[in-house]
């Protein structure tokens, strides 16, 4: 299980946090620079595309799940199951109070998700 959570995190970590810009100048000229630039200039066209094969992966398997498994996954991990980005997470007791379930429950549900969610992405 802790795998797949892994690869939640994995791939829907893919965008940076941050967007610092920094200017300065050197003796010859003044430049700009931004930490995002320098983030996308490390990812190669491989690393980029293996990526976003990825969240297509989870995606589509998120969209196979019922709604109130998607939700789950959503609150528990902070993900938007319908365009990977990073929401508020809720702990396991605040999720099973919004889904009508009972905290064992909901932790008993989200291993199931996360055991269906493996075998989706094994396909």
């Amino acid at each position: 299980m802790e795998s797949i959570e892994n690869y939640l995190i994995a791939v829907t970590d893919f965008k940076p946090k941050y967007n610092a810009d920094f200017y300065g100048s050197d003796e010859d000229e003044d430049y700009y620079s931004s930490a995002v630039d320098s983030a996308e200039n490390d990812l190669d066209t491989e690393r980029v595309y293996f990526k976003l094969s990825r969240q297509e992966r989870l995606l589509n398997a998120l969209a196979k799940l019922n709604k109130k498994d998607r939700l789950l996954i959503e609150y528990v991990y902070g993900i938007c199951p319908k365009c990977l980005n990073n929401k508020e997470q809720k702990t396991i007791r605040q999720a099973s109070l919004l889904l009508g379930l009972t905290e064992d429950g909901a932790q008993k549900k989200l291993k199931s998700i996360l055991n269906k969610l493996r075998k989706l992405l094994q396909e």
